[in-house]
């Protein structure tokens, strides 16, 4: 049976999702690190995990890998939400279309939200982290990190799952690709307010 690893329903927010031009993803050496300049995101693989960009799936970044059969797997993109359980709520109805029983949505570090869902044979369970970044020209991006493990290696697996999303909390996206689309009456010269500061 294919483990639960991919099993992340991100379509609501991928929807533009990678096209063509679009810029390139690597890792540097061995596949030990990880590093977005598109996404302004990065991972180190941690002692005893394994590191692919090969994942198969054109909105998974890269994919930790752990001889336990655990996952972790970072997911980005551009979104107009600027609350992450909105995200995490909006996400729920496609995780349970693939077999997935929601458990909860609960807060996280620094705005994010925290949602904790199980295989229906009970055996595997799935954590994700959601984060809303504002990039400096006020554009949100959301980074879903997404753990799949054994239920009695949930915690143990849940703090290299923490490492991870703390790392790309405090890191900061880049300014959007896509120039902003100016809104009625810009053409004509008058005044447009500018936009509010996140919350």
């Amino acid at each position: 049976m294919r483990p639960f690893a991919a099993v992340v329903s991100l379509a609501f927010l991928f929807s533009a999702g990678a096209g063509p031009g679009a810029t390139a993803v690597h890792a540097a050496g061995k596949e030990r690190q990880f590093s977005s300049s598109k996404y302004g995101l990065s991972v180190d693989a941690p002692p005893g995990w394994e590191l692919s960009v090969h994942t198969g799936y054109p909105n998974i970044l890269a994919v930790l890998l752990h001889p336990n059969g655990s996952r972790i797997s970072l997911s980005a993109a551009e979104t107009k939400l600027r609350d992450a359980r909105d995200a995490a709520e909006q996400n729920r109805p496609g995780l349970q279309a693939q077999g997935l029983t929601v458990l909860g949505v609960t807060p996280a570090l620094r705005g994010g939200a925290i949602l904790d869902a199980q295989s229906n044979s009970g055996k595997e369970r799935v954590r994700q982290i959601y984060l809303v970044r504002t990039a400096e020209d006020q554009t949100r991006q959301i980074v879903v990190v997404t753990l799949t493990a054994p239920r009695d290696l949930l915690a143990t697996m849940s703090l290299t799952l923490e490492q991870i999303a703390s790392r790309v909390a405090a890191e900061s996206p880049p300014p959007s690709a896509t120039p902003p689309v100016p809104p009625p009456g810009a053409a004509r010269g008058e005044k447009i307010p500018a936009a509010p500061a996140p919350h």
